[in-house]
C-alpha cells in the first residue's frame, strides 16, 4: 500500500461507522493529515478527535464553509448521508449536501473525490441475480437508497460534465467494530426478541468486513480509479443465517425464527404485538395523544391500532372472575425486518467485487470467521455480548 504520510484528505461521516475507521487508520498507520466534518459533538467527534483528527463543525449543505474547509486537502471522501432530522431534511443532506461538497472540490481542485455509496441501489425487484456495476440500478421505493443513487449521479454529473476527479465505491454488509446497523443492531436484536429471518433464511448476506472497504478506498486513490464505479465486497459468501449465527455464538443463545416471507408479511400487517410487549407504557401514553391518533387513523394500521387500545383500556379494570395468571416466563417478541427492505432481505443477489480486483487490485483479506472474531473482541469491550443467561 502506498505511502501516505503526505496525504491530506477531508472526510465526512468522519464520526461514524466506516469513516471513523478511514480516520483512524489514515492517521494511526500513515500519519497523515485528516479533517473530519462534524455536525454535533458526539461520542464519533470525540473518537475522531482522540484518534488526532481536526474537527471542522459545519452543515454539509453550507457551500461556503465547505470551500473553506477543503482549501488545500488532497482527497475528500464523502460518507455523510441524511440520518437525522425528518425525511425532507435528511433528504435535502443526502443530495444537496453532496452537491455542496462537489462544488467545493471543484472549486479547490481537489485531486480525487471518493463517493461511498451502497449496493442496495440496484435493487429492482430481482430475486436471485449476480450484481455487477453493469446491472440495472435506480430508485425502487427505500429513501436511504433512492437519495443514495440520486447523490450517485450528482456525482456523475459532475464527473462527467465538469471534470471532477471522483469515483464511486459501492458497499454492502458491512459489519465490525463501531458499526450499528450490522453489528450493534443484530447484537441486540438477538438478546432482546426472536429474530426472524424470511424463509430458511438462505438469502445472501454478502458479508464485508470494515476493514476491507478501508483498503479499497485507499486503492480508489490511484489514477486507474477515477471516472470509476465499484462494488466493494467481503472475500467469501455467507446466508443470512450464517451471518446471525455468528452473532448468536457470540451471545451463546439461540434467537433466531424463520417464516416463509407471504407469512411475515402477514403478521407484520396484521399484529402489533411485539410493539406492545416491548413498551406498553410508551403505547398507552400515546393512546391519549390526539396527533398520535390522528395520524393513526390515517394508516392501514388503524383496525390494529384500534383493537390494541382496547385491549389495552381493558387492563385496566380486570375482570373478577378471571383466572389467576400462570406464572410462566414471559416470551420474548418476534422482531421483524422493516417492511421496506423485506423482500430486499430475502433475495439471493451476490455483489460481485471482481471489477475491483482486476482494476484495483483489490484483496478482501477477512472472511467471515475472521471478520467475526474480531468483531467479538470488540463486542466484549463494548460489553455487548454480556446476554442474561
Amino acid at each position: 500500500m502506498s505511502n501516505f504520510s503526505n496525504l491530506r484528505a477531508f472526510i465526512t461521516g468522519g464520526t461514524g461507522f466506516i469513516g471513523g475507521r478511514l480516520t483512524q487508520s489514515l492517521i494511526k498507520e500513515h500519519g497523515a493529515a485528516v479533517t473530519v466534518l462534524a455536525h454535533r459533538t458526539s461520542a464519533g467527534a470525540l473518537r475522531a478527535a482522540r484518534d488526532g483528527a481536526e474537527l471542522c463543525f459545519a452543515p454539509l449543505t453550507d457551500e461556503s464553509a465547505l470551500v473553506k474547509a477543503t482549501a488545500g486537502v488532497d482527497v475528500i471522501f464523502h460518507l455523510a448521508f441524511g440520518k437525522y432530522g425528518d425525511a425532507a431534511e435528511q433528504k435535502t443532506i443526502t443530495i444537496d449536501g453532496t452537491r455542496a461538497l462537489v462544488n467545493a472540490a471543484l472549486k479547490n481542485k481537489v485531486k480525487n473525490f471518493v463517493y461511498v455509496s451502497t449496493c442496495a441501489v440496484y435493487y429492482n425487484k430481482q430475486t436471485e441475480a449476480t450484481i455487477t456495476e453493469n446491472s440495472p440500478s435506480g430508485p425502487w421505493g427505500w429513501n436511504y437508497a433512492d437519495e443514495k443513487y440520486a447523490a450517485e449521479e450528482v456525482v456523475r454529473a459532475a464527473i462527467r460534465d465538469q471534470g471532477l476527479p471522483g469515483t464511486i465505491i459501492q458497499v454492502v454488509g458491512v459489519y465490525g467494530p463501531w458499526g450499528d446497523t450490522f453489528t450493534v443492531g443484530p447484537l441486540k436484536q438477538l438478546s432482546e426478541g426472536r429474530v426472524v429471518l424470511p424463509n430458511d433464511g438462505s438469502a445472501y448476506a454478502n458479508p464485508t468486513f470494515v476493514d476491507d472497504v478501508v483498503q479499497a478506498l485507499y486503492l480508489s486513490l490511484q489514477n486507474s480509479a477515477i471516472g470509476q464505479t465499484f462494488i466493494i465486497r467481503g472475500p467469501d459468501q455467507a446466508t443470512r443465517k450464517q451471518y446471525y449465527n455468528a452473532y448468536e455464538k457470540m451471545l451463546g443463545i439461540t434467537a433466531l425464527e424463520f417464516m416463509p416471507l407471504e407469512e411475515i408479511k402477514r403478521q407484520s400487517r396484521m399484529s402489533w404485538r411485539g410493539i406492545a410487549q416491548l413498551a406498553p407504557a410508551g403505547i398507552r401514553a400515546l393512546s391519549s395523544s390526539r396527533d398520535f391518533k390522528e395520524a393513526v387513523r390515517e394508516t392501514p394500521f388503524a383496525p390494529m391500532a384500534r383493537k390494541l387500545y382496547r385491549s389495552l383500556q381493558l387492563k385496566k379494570t380486570p375482570s373478577v372472575a378471571a383466572a389467576a395468571p400462570a406464572k410462566t416466563a414471559p416470551q420474548k417478541p418476534l422482531i421483524f425486518p422493516p417492511a421496506i427492505v423485506l423482500e430486499f432481505g430475502a433475495a439471493k443477489l451476490e455483489y460481485s467485487p471482481q471489477k475491483a480486483i482486476d482494476i484495483l487490485g483489490y484483496k478482501p483479506r477477512y472472511s467471515l470467521a475472521e471478520g467475526m472474531a474480531l468483531t467479538e473482541e470488540w463486542a466484549k469491550w463494548a460489553r455487548l455480548t454480556q446476554h442474561p443467561k
